[in-house]
């Protein structure tokens, strides 16, 4: 699955376009539409230097291309629907951890309700719990 407009939209609506590098609530350096340094671009260079719009949301469809290949070997094998792909992808675009999360492997076991209650294992900090329960819900129910 290639991540479309909507995807991309759905892991916007958690985040902000910011166009300046800033600390993020744990003290990351976050740029554009929720971008850190873990993405291979080095948000950094942004430290009071604003960025039109366009080169934001060019780099982060790059950046979340870049995601999607991660979320893809994860689920090898499995067939996703999109909205199991855009959550999948949203939690992974946060969490860089769509690789070693024990509700990835319990669901490709089959083990359904186990998956859906691990997933709510990547609650910190706090303020990420609403975030973590719409992707949950988004991936297990399709809404």
């Amino acid at each position: 699955m290639r991540v479309d407009y909507d995807i991309a939209m759905e892991i916007a609506s958690h985040e902000a376009v910011v166009r300046q590098a800033y600390k993020d609530s744990v003290g990351v350096w976050t740029w554009s539409v929720g971008l850190t340094s873990a993405t291979g671009h080095m948000v950094e260079r942004y430290i009071g230097k604003p960025q039109s719009l366009e080169h934001c949301l060019r780099v982060y469809v790059w950046a979340l291309d870049n995601y999607a290949d991660a979320v893809r070997k994860a689920f090898a094998g499995i067939p996703l629907t999109k909205a199991q792909f855009a959550a999948a992808l949203s939690f992974h675009w946060n969490t860089g951890a769509i690789a070693r999360a024990s509700w990835v492997k319990k669901f490709k076991a089959g083990d359904i309700t186990g998956a859906r209650k691990a997933f709510m294992d990547w609650r910190k900090p706090a303020s990420i719990i609403g975030r973590r329960e719409k992707e949950r819900d988004l991936f297990f129910e399709g809404k």
